[in-house]
This record gives structure tokens, sequence and C-alpha cells, in this order.
């Protein structure tokens, strides 16, 4: 009897997700799926292939779990550092634990799958909405973690502030707004070249060697791209690669 009521809700669980992926309507030209909940939070739908759909919630954590009230840990974090100034007067003191620091860590790299597909849709909005919480993560690190800890996630601060510039300047490109997209193509190239020198400081050639050969060098190509396809003005500008 066991055995046939599983069955049953087995055989209605298949149904009812048959039903929706035929709702869905997903084909080879619509595998892309933008939906509101009745909260008013947006989730993406992605089918991948035929027998795999994928959602990401569009803000608070990708998966969409709530941390008691807060959307994400960033926020819960992020509420706990607010309050701590407003009673101290400083962030002097300010402690995150190392389980809280795992969780940061994990959701951060949600984040970056995330953001890493919305690029490829040209969600700029929230791709620079998922940077900018992502760097904030990093120093967040620097500021209050034991070196190592902080290492974990601050080795890929370099990539985070390419994929940010980016946002940053398509943003401002889709308003034609020229001048606004050069400079925070230029603030990119200087924020990426103010991380290769923390690196060398810090003993960490390798992660600055990676940094200036990828992401300052992706950041240039950008730039020249953008130049070369007429949506940014040409102009004589020196290589910025030989920062340190």
């Amino acid at each position: 009897m066991a055995r046939d009521k599983h069955t049953k809700q087995a055989d209605l669980l298949i149904e009812a997700l048959d039903r929706t992926m035929d709702a869905l309507g997903f084909d080879g030209d619509h595998q892309v799926r933008v939906i509101e909940r009745a909260d008013g939070r947006e989730i993406v739908l992605v089918q991948a292939n035929a027998f795999s759909v994928s959602r990401l919630y569009v803000t608070g954590r990708p998966d969409g779990k709530k941390i008691g009230e807060f959307d994400s840990w960033f926020e819960k974090i992020q509420a706990r550092l607010e309050q701590h100034r407003k009673e101290h007067g400083t962030d002097f003191g300010m402690r995150i634990e190392r389980d809280e620091w795992t969780a940061l860590y994990a959701e951060a790299r949600d984040r970056y799958v995330r953001y890493l597909f919305f690029s490829g849709i040209q969600r700029w909005e929230d791709v620079e909405r998922d940077t900018f919480q992502n760097i904030t993560v990093c120093d967040w690190a620097r500021r209050y973690a034991e070196e190592d800890t902080a290492w974990d996630v601050y080795q890929y601060k370099g990539y985070i502030l390419m994929m940010n510039a980016i946002a940053r300047a398509e943003l401002a490109l889709e308003e034609d707004d020229l001048d606004a997209a050069e400079r925070h193509i230029q603030q990119g190239l200087d924020s990426i070249g103010a991380y290769c020198r923390e690196c060398v400081k810090d003993g960490h050639e390798d992660a600055e060697q990676v940094t200036r050969e990828h992401y300052l060098a992706n950041m240039i190509k950008y730039r020249d791209e953008l130049v070369m396809d007429g949506r940014l003005p040409n102009a004589g500008r020196d290589d910025p690669r030989n920062v340190v």
C-alpha cells in the first residue's frame, strides 16, 4: 500500500513537471524565461538542454533561500556591521565568525555563477550589483578575517573588479554616455592596477601575474574592441599593464 501511494505521488509530480515545462514553452530560440513570484521576486529559468532546467533568483541569494529575516548572508552581515558602527562609532572590534565566513564565501561563489550567466544575456545592472557585493565581501575579508581566511576570497578580486568595470561601462553605453563609459573603464584599469600592487606588497606575485596578464589585459582588449566597433571614440592611450 505504501509503495502504491509513493508511486501515485511520483506520477502526480512528474505530470506537474511536464505541464510546467509545456507552459514555459522552451525551445531552441527561447532557452531563458523570466518569471515573477507573488512576492515580487524575479526568477530566471534556463533550459540548458531538453532534459534539465536551472533557476536563479535575480536578487538576494541565487537559490532564493532566506537567512532568517534577511535575503542573504551578505545582507545579514552588512546589517550587523552598520549596527556595530552605529553603536561604537567605528567598525573596530567587528567580528565575523569562521562559519559565517564559510557561508559568505559559498554565497559569493553562487553570485559569481549568477553574474557570469547574467553577463552572457547582458543583464548588466544585475552584474554590477552582484560584482559590487562580491567586491565588498573581499574587502570585509581583508579587514576583518585572518590572513589565510581572507586570501580564500581576496585572490579573486582582480577578476571581480574587471567584471564590475565592464558592467558599469555597458550600462553607460546603453545610455549613450560615452564619457561615463570611458571613465568606468579607466577606473577599472586603475583599481585592477592597485590590486596588482597589493598582491606584490603582500607576497602574492603569482596572483599579480595572473591578474596583470589576464584581467588587466582583458580590460584593455575590451576597451580596444569598443573602439574598433565604433562604440567608443578612438584615442591614444598608454598600455597600463606594466603597473608594478
